[in-house]
């Protein structure tokens, strides 16, 4: 029960409410959208996000540039990732993306599942993600 409750404020009222846009990027991707979006309330951060791009000059699986710096105590792995191309294919034993955030950072890192392989970028392409982090 967030706000007010019976003509009183409650002790729960909601006091910390922001959203906004923020701009994903890939350290060496080029051409290319990049588009993102957050609502932050109290301590958890919604984000969705798309990015494209039609050349890489490195090897990476790293996004930057998250709106908000995460808890400095825990990762958080609530991203759900899609790609129509950007990954290249499935590796052997492996099932699934999954992009997390480390601690106190403002960096998501995307991993293939189980096990936390890492999931490198394609030379080209396209995905989006989305998902929820603690602050």
């Amino acid at each position: 029960n967030f706000g007010a409750t019976g003509g009183a404020v409650s002790s729960k009222t909601l006091d910390d409410y922001e959203e906004g846009t923020w701009t994903p990027a890939i350290s060496g991707a080029s051409g290319g959208t990049a588009l993102g979006y957050y609502t932050k309330i109290g301590n958890l951060v919604f984000i969705k996000m798309r990015i494209s791009w039609t050349s890489m000059s490195s090897t990476t699986s790293t996004i930057s540039g998250l709106p908000v710096a995460s808890n400095s105590a825990t990762q958080s792995m609530a991203m759900s990732i899609y790609s129509n191309s950007g990954f290249g294919s499935i590796p052997s034993g492996k099932g699934y993306l999954n992009a997390y955030v480390d601690a106190s950072a403002t960096t998501m890192y995307c991993s293939w599942q189980p096990n936390t392989t890492q999931a490198n970028f394609a030379a080209s392409g396209n995905i989006y993600i989305s998902g929820t982090y603690t602050t």
